[in-house]
């Protein structure tokens, strides 16, 4: 949780980029599933079990666990177009 708190920081002044979690069993994956459930958070939070195609639709949100998704269709923002974000990418 220690790390989490770090990446929420990083949001006030900087991207929201998801935070993914890449466990070695579905077991895993529930029970960390469950510990995260109801946790608030300005960036997205997905996991995904150990595969071969970690592009694929493989993660779940964690505020929306029934749903797989593709790495692309996750949630993400570059943040504040601020001095102190000065690599934000801006949308073409």
């Amino acid at each position: 949780m220690a790390k989490l708190r770090g990446y929420e920081r990083l949001t006030t002044f900087g991207p929201r980029y998801p935070v993914l979690f890449w466990v070695p069993s579905r077991r895993r994956e529930a029970s960390l599933l469950n510990v995260l459930a109801g946790l608030r958070s300005a960036s997205p939070i997905a996991t995904a079990v150990h595969c071969p195609d970690p592009a694929g639709r493989v993660w779940t949100l964690v505020s929306n666990p029934t749903h797989r998704r593709h790495l692309h269709e996750l949630p993400s923002d570059h943040g504040p177009d601020t001095v102190t974000n000065p690599q934000r990418f801006d949308d073409l």
